[in-house]
């Protein structure tokens, strides 16, 4: 159990201190993985950075990931759930999210602008993961960047769900990957919500 994402992301900085000569791009998925990459960061000496994902739910569970779509257009499904739903829902919910990353994409990126990630070492760090589609998105715009080495790293996630990641990615580093898996925020004392004005409040402590 942690007890919030600061010191979840302290943990996992120390795990990852061997990638410190490699002067990685942390790359935070907001907004909680942003704020958990802000330390992992700050505690490798890397670059700060973020790329804006969506998870495209089903209309009956929002919890239930069909997939995610990136701001510069990337989508990703889960293998087996796009089938399950007609082409209609697909393209609206594929609309929807679009939008709303618009809409995020001109907050944020008025603060720092996309990473150049070629020949980079590219860490991606969330505060948790439960399907991994987000992530997943996030590692298909990793390799259409040509980073040079991808590395997914979380205080938690589970244990299949790292298996899969381990296929596409260089390396994971996770500090908890349990069998029996319900929420993230099951693994956490404190689990806050954050709004986009504190995520934002990590890029700017960085700049």
């Amino acid at each position: 159990m942690f007890h919030n994402r600061k010191q979840a992301a302290v943990k996992l900085a120390k795990s990852l201190e061997k990638y410190k000569k490699e002067h990685p791009v942390v790359i935070g998925i907001p907004r909680g993985g942003l704020e958990t990459a802000y330390y992992v960061a700050r505690h490798l000496h890397a670059e700060l950075a973020f790329i804006l994902v969506k998870k495209l739910s089903a209309v009956d569970n929002p919890e239930y990931a069909i997939g995610a779509v990136t701001e510069d257009g990337t989508v990703y499904y889960n293998p087996g759930t796009k089938e399950k739903f007609s082409r209609e829902y697909i393209d609206a919910i594929e609309q929807q999210k679009r939008k709303e990353i618009e809409k995020r994409r001109k907050l944020y990126r008025n603060i720092q602008l996309f990473p150049k990630l070629k020949n980079k070492t590219v860490i991606i760090v969330d505060d948790g993961i439960a399907t991994g589609a987000t992530i997943l998105a996030v590692v298909a715009v990793c390799k259409k960047g040509n980073a040079e080495k991808i590395i997914v790293a979380s205080p938690v996630c589970p244990h299949d769900v790292t298996k899969q990641l381990s296929h596409e990615v260089d390396d994971i580093v996770m500090l908890k990957d349990p069998d029996e898996f319900s929420a993230v925020s099951d693994f956490y004392e404190n689990f806050q919500n954050i709004d986009d004005e504190e995520a934002l409040d990590f890029l700017k402590r960085d700049s």
